[in-house]
């Protein structure tokens, strides 16, 4: 790769509850990352250079977790490259975030991305709450929508328990040229052509789909 390091960082700042370093979850205030560059690679095996441990056998991977691992309340993030290869990809595919920010407002937490895939202007909003019911095991609305080049979605969904899904719902309106053109967006090898669009509810229950 001519890329150099996984990892350049020109400003990051973090401001967290140090008591939450003693017990989980980890809550972190506010978290900035400006100026930044990230090499995402994977070989044959799907192998990723970020895969600093390896995977736990599925036996020993627990169900759920009851605890919520890390809280965000705010984030900026701006001016960030990542760059990803591997054998899946026609070539190197880059991701440039312009800007992205994360808050919380009540008991909704709401994120908007802007940027670019490979040249290809990207935007994503997305709308989440109540914000409690999250580690409470209870359930969660979602709105998204977003857009990479002439792709567009839009999507709902309700989740009863964001961290143990048992029934979620939801609705998806995906839209664009055909399936070549997301292929190429994505660097993609072209093994699909025809319509690009899906307009779905989706329920998943005990016994049915």
């Amino acid at each position: 790769s001519e890329d150099k390091h996984m990892l350049e960082l020109g400003e990051l700042v973090i401001s967290l509850q140090t008591r939450s370093l003693l017990s989980a979850p980890l809550q972190i205030h506010s978290l900035e990352l400006h100026d930044a560059s990230i090499l995402v690679t994977s070989n044959d095996s799907g192998d990723s250079n970020w895969q600093l441990l390896p995977d736990k056998p599925s036996d020993e991977t627990d169900a759920r977790s009851d605890d919520v691992p890390l809280l965000v309340d705010e984030a900026d993030f701006s001016n960030v490259r990542i760059r990803l290869s591997g054998p899946t990809l026609q070539e190197a595919s880059e991701i440039l975030i312009d800007r992205y920010t994360h808050g919380v407002n009540g008991e909704r937490i709401a994120d908007t991305l802007s940027g670019e895939v490979n040249g290809f202007a990207l935007s994503f909003n997305s709308d989440l709450g109540p914000r409690q019911n999250i580690w409470r095991g209870e359930p969660v609305d979602i709105q998204l929508t977003g857009s990479l080049g002439e792709v567009t979605l839009t999507a709902s969904a309700l989740v009863d328990d964001l961290l143990d899904p048992q029934r979620p719902s939801a609705n998806l309106q995906l839209y664009g040229p055909d399936a070549a053109y997301l292929l190429n967006v994505l660097k993609l090898p072209p093994v699909a052509n025809g319509p690009l669009t899906i307009s779905s509810d989706v329920s998943i229950g005990e016994d049915r789909v």
